[in-house]
């Protein structure tokens, strides 16, 4: 990869992370927003709606209770480490995933997964989860025992129609729920770009440094005074050092 390439590879990933970084403030605004409406604090029911309608953001409205009930009976149980206990019974994961109950979705969540309607994502909803998204569960389950209302993870989902989605997601219990974790306000925005573009960094970096240890000629990094930074064994065979 040119030196070109990589200049634009690092500022298309700059660009992006601070895109990310509005979309997650944005995100964290809106959730707030949707949560006081929920609390009755500040807009109405109608205005709740619409605001969950219309975000750019990906926003799911999910049902927690079932699988709040499954963890108090497990902390019953004395289990000293719950991660690695769930680590060990991926089947037990699977099947709480399932007890969550996704009561809504907005246009957003329909245009990021592909879905032509809400019928076909409800229809299609378990061809979204990845095996590596039920190993992410884990740290909500965990979160829950630990009585979080407020959890940020990074999860690998699936678009309907197949395609992978690298995704930030930020997850709410709503004002009045907090108890039984009934309501709970999802939001997730897509980074599978800056994702893309930081693993082709790494890769180039990667290529860079087998190069380096392996060319037959000579090559030092030095610093402006002129001290050796580093130096690849040929160089290292050449001068003796």
């Amino acid at each position: 990869m040119s030196a070109r390439r990589e200049e634009v590879l690092l500022r298309e990933l700059k660009q992006l992370r601070e895109e990310n970084r509005s979309l997650k403030a944005a995100n964290v605004k809106a959730i707030a927003e949707l949560n006081n409406a929920k609390a009755g604090l500040k807009i109405t029911e109608e205005k709740y709606r619409q605001l969950f309608s219309e975000s750019p953001v990906s926003i799911w409205e999910e049902d927690f209770s079932e699988v709040k009930r499954e963890i108090d009976a497990i902390k019953e149980n004395k289990v000293s480490d719950l991660n690695k206990w769930f680590l060990q019974r991926p089947d037990l994961v699977k099947e709480l995933a399932g007890k969550v109950k996704i009561i809504d979705v907005n246009k957003a969540t329909l245009k990021l997964y592909k879905a032509e309607s809400k019928a076909s994502f409800f229809n299609n909803i378990t061809t979204i989860f990845s095996e590596e998204s039920y190993e992410s569960f884990i740290y909500a389950l965990t979160g829950i025992a630990e009585g979080k209302v407020e959890l940020y993870t990074q999860k690998t989902h699936l678009a309907l129609d197949g395609s992978k989605l690298d995704v930030q997601l930020y997850w709410r219990v709503t004002y009045g729920h907090e108890h039984d974790y009934s309501r709970v306000l999802v939001s997730i925005v897509d980074i599978s770009s800056a994702v893309s573009i930081a693993k082709a960094l790494d890769e180039q970096e990667e290529m860079f440094h087998l190069l380096f240890e392996t060319m037959t000629q000579g090559v030092i990094h030095q610093a402006a005074d002129g001290s050796i930074i580093s130096a690849n064994p040929a160089a290292e065979r050449i001068l003796g050092i």
